[in-house]
């Protein structure tokens, strides 16, 4: 697979594509949250650095005013 990154060039990938995530901003909260969800939904916590605020409990599934709606399946 081929992507686009953030600086317009291309990067090759060889694997499997287990998820895609889109994020309508790029803020650091949401960056927390979105880190915090996926390492909670993939078991990965663990991998989240110390203090990080989403490391013992996962983000809420919806934050009111931030457009943002996390699921767990």
């Amino acid at each position: 697979m081929t992507f686009m990154s953030d600086n317009n060039s291309t990067v090759n990938m060889d694997g499997a594509l287990g998820e895609v995530v889109i994020v309508m901003d790029t803020s650091d909260d949401t960056r927390e949250r979105m880190e915090g969800y996926l390492a909670h939904k993939w078991g990965l916590t663990d991998n989240l650095p110390p203090g990080h605020r989403y490391k013992s409990t996962a983000p809420s599934v919806f934050q009111p005013g931030s457009g943002s709606i996390f699921r767990f399946r």
